[in-house]
């Protein structure tokens, strides 16, 4: 299992057998979705530290990258985006990605909570994409005196 703002969150294998292993739950693996992140860096990337395995990079293959760990102190406090549609600090963090669902962070957004039943559906061009894991959206609102 990952957790996740931005990304779609993933239900693993692991997660699964973990569940199954306790025995408080009944699981169907064929339910369980790829989780590629960590996928072929190692037993380094398993068994080390963050700090470790980033040490263990940088000191190996020439420009080898440190990812998915990052190596600046700084950049680790800004890529964490809140859940308050009104943290217009979130915006950055929309704007470095597709857009789909039209979001706006800002003191002028709401947030909208959707039917967890239902798929958030888009359409553009004739290509309708689901995004079954979209629960709330953040949307600007302008009031008018009527």
């Amino acid at each position: 299992m990952s957790g996740s703002i931005l990304k779609r969150a993933v239900v693993s294998k692991f997660t699964l057998a973990f569940f199954h292993d306790s025995g408080w739950y009944d699981v169907d693996m064929s339910q369980a979705e790829p989780l590629t992140w960590g996928q072929n860096l190692g037993c380094d990337f398993v068994l080390k530290s963050c700090y470790e395995y980033m040490e263990i990079q940088k000191r190996g293959v020439r420009n080898a990258t440190t990812s998915p760990w990052c190596n600046e102190s700084v950049r680790a406090t800004e890529v964490t985006p809140s859940t308050d549609c009104s943290d217009a600090k979130n915006q950055v963090f929309l704007d470095r990605t597709v857009n789909n669902e039209l979001q706006h962070y800002g003191s002028d957004s709401i947030c909208i909570n959707h039917d967890p039943n239902t798929a958030w559906l888009s359409s553009w061009r004739s290509k309708v994409t689901t995004f079954p894991t979209i629960r709330a959206t953040c949307h600007k609102v302008s009031y008018q005196a009527t």
